[in-house]
C-alpha cells in the first residue's frame, strides 16, 4: 500500500473516527456499477449555476467576513464575486477554458495569466474546477465524473458503504497523486492531493446542509497557504452573469507570483 493510500485512510479516520468506515474490499463488475451509480444519483444536470455563500480566511484585513457569490457556465466560465460590507466588490475572479483573472480592487492590481501556464504538470481544466465547486468528484482533464469513467478508477468499500476513489496509476498527473472520499450516500466526502517535494497533502473536506447548500475547507498544513472556508447557499439556476471587470488607469497589472505575495 502506497503512503497516499494511507493518507487517505488517515483523513478518513480523522473525518470518520471509525474503524467501520474503513474501505476494505476492491469492488469489480456489477459492486463497482453500484457504488458508481450511487455516487452519479447526486448530481443532477446543470447549464448554468449561481452560488451565493460566506468566505472565511483568517487575518483578513480589518477582520473582514466576506461574502462570496459565483456563477457558473458548464464548460466555458466561473466568475466570483467577493464583496465586503459597506466596501462593495472587493475580489474578482475570472476563468475561461484558456485563461485566469485575478482582481485585488483594495489595493488596484490584477493578474492575467494562461490556464496552461498556471496548472502547469497539473492538467486541470475548467470543468474539473466547476465539479468541485458543486461537491462532484472530477477527473483531471475529464470533468465530471461519469459512468464511462469507472475503468479509470479504482473503488474501495467500507463496511458502512463509505468510498474510496482514486484514479489509476495511467491517469495520475507526473510529480502528484489525488483521491476522493464519499459518504455512504455517495456524496463527496474530501479530496486529497499530494504533491511531490510538498511534506503534507492539500485536503478538501465537504459538508453538506438541510437547507441544500454545501460548504467546503481547503487547507495544506505547513504551507504558506491560509486555510479557506466557503459556505454556500442552494444553488440557484438560469441567472444572469455579472458584467467582466474592465481595468481603467488606475489598476496595475502583476505577474501571479507577485499579486500573490502582494497580499
Amino acid at each position: 500500500m502506497n503512503r497516499f493510500i494511507l493518507a487517505l485512510y488517515s483523513l478518513l479516520f480523522i473525518l470518520s473516527g471509525s474503524l467501520a468506515a474503513y474501505p476494505q474490499s476492491p469492488l469489480f463488475n456489477k459492486a463497482k456499477e453500484e457504488a458508481v451509480n450511487r455516487i452519479l444519483s447526486g448530481y443532477t444536470p446543470w447549464t448554468i449555476v449561481e452560488l451565493n455563500g460566506k468566505l472565511t480566511i483568517p487575518n483578513l484585513p480589518m477582520g473582514i467576513k466576506p461574502s462570496v457569490k459565483l456563477w457558473m457556465k458548464r464548460g466555458e466560465a466561473v466568475m466570483v464575486s467577493v464583496r465586503a460590507p459597506l466596501m462593495g466588490e472587493v475580489g474578482r475572479v475570472e476563468l475561461t477554458p484558456d485563461s485566469l483573472l485575478i482582481v485585488n480592487k483594495m489595493k488596484n492590481t490584477y493578474c492575467k495569466e494562461s490556464l496552461a501556464d498556471v496548472t502547469g504538470k497539473f492538467p486541470a481544466g475548467i470543468e474539473d474546477l466547476q465539479s468541485l465547486l458543486l461537491a462532484r468528484i472530477a477527473l483531471l482533464d475529464k470533468g465530471e465524473f461519469s459512468s464511462d469513467d469507472s475503468s479509470l478508477v479504482t473503488m474501495l468499500q467500507a463496511d458502512d458503504g463509505s468510498l474510496m476513489v482514486v484514479p489509476v496509476e495511467a491517469e495520475q498527473p507526473l510529480s502528484a497523486e489525488y483521491g476522493f472520499l464519499t459518504q455512504p450516500n455517495g456524496r463527496l466526502q474530501a479530496l486529497m492531493v499530494s504533491i511531490e517535494g510538498r511534506p503534507n497533502p492539500l485536503s478538501v473536506i465537504y459538508d453538506f446542509y438541510i437547507s441544500g447548500g454545501h460548504g467546503l475547507v481547503a487547507s495544506m498544513p505547513g504551507s504558506s497557504l491560509p486555510e479557506i472556508t466557503l459556505s454556500f447557499d442552494k444553488p440557484l439556476t438560469a441567472t444572469a452573469p455579472f458584467a467582466s471587470f474592465k481595468p481603467d488607469r488606475k489598476y496595475k497589472r502583476l505577474p501571479l507570483g507577485q499579486f500573490l505575495r502582494s497580499f
